[in-house]
């Protein structure tokens, strides 16, 4: 994780905490809102993310 966040800020792009806990328009708003392209997460979250222009990692 801190290794993905460092990459993630030399990089130039954002860091955005969605916690997957929140209701799922919440985290719809959060992402559209903010533009991600990618999302990086780990398998043991449930795939409430899901849209056809983001890629998930």
């Amino acid at each position: 994780m801190i290794i993905s966040l460092l990459g993630i800020l030399k990089s130039g792009a954002a860091y955005v905490p969605v916690d997957p806990s929140f209701p799922e328009d919440r985290i719809q708003y959060l992402l559209e809102d903010s533009g991600v392209k990618i999302l990086i997460t780990s398998e043991d979250i449930p795939v409430k993310f899901e849209n056809g222009s983001r890629k998930i990692f």
